[in-house]
């Protein structure tokens, strides 16, 4: 498998369901308030487990990771999501930048970032067997 695939294709995915105008078709489905808030949170846990494990692959780190590396990697996420948000509301289509967007995509970030720390060494293990 080429090298960070997983991530490229996890980050396209969300950059296509965040700044497309219309990335869904319609559906009656009676969602809760602020279930968006929970599927930036899941996206950006997501993008932020798919780096570390692409960066695991890539680095062949056995033992997971440094602590360093997935501090850069929580940097890395938490900008993206940020620029996401400044996106929208640049591009003016009908979304907007919002603020508690940004913070469920911080919280996500943060929670894939406390289970690379707690599981990194066992996705190593996966990786390498």
């Amino acid at each position: 498998m080429p090298q960070f695939l997983v991530s490229g294709t996890v980050v396209a995915a969300v950059l296509y369901l965040t700044l497309a105008p219309k990335p869904l078709p319609d559906n009656d489905i009676n969602w809760f308030k602020h279930t968006d808030k929970i599927v930036h949170a899941v996206m950006m846990a997501g993008v932020y487990l798919a780096v570390a494990l692409d960066y695991i692959k890539h680095r062949r780190q056995p033992c997971g990771l440094p602590p360093a590396a997935l501090g850069c990697i929580l940097a890395a996420v938490i900008v993206l999501g940020g620029s996401i948000e400044l996106l929208q509301g640049a591009m003016d289509m009908g979304r907007g930048c919002d603020l508690y967007d940004f913070i469920a995509d911080s919280a996500g970030a943060c929670s894939g970032y406390l289970i690379s720390m707690r599981y990194s060494g066992r996705m190593a293990s996966w990786l390498y067997g």
